[in-house]
């Protein structure tokens, strides 16, 4: 399946800041993205990962990491 393997290639290469930013938002927390030092806030931002409002930008995004745990 494409998405997986996509979804498992995103979770990977993702430095531990936007992951840990991805983790809190899949289990339903907030994420104060202006907290996020700026190189965490363009990848996520550029990689169309998370909203302007700081939700996931992938639907898909918050069961794939749900089911990794």
């Amino acid at each position: 399946m494409r998405c997986c393997t996509y979804l498992t290639n995103l979770v990977q290469a993702a430095p531990a800041p936007a992951l840990a930013v991805l983790n809190a938002l899949a289990q339903g927390q907030t994420a104060d993205l202006a907290a996020q030092d700026g190189a965490t806030r363009r990848y996520l931002r550029r990689r169309g990962l998370v909203t302007a409002d700081g939700g996931l930008g992938i639907p898909v995004l918050e069961a794939f990491l749900r089911r990794l745990g």
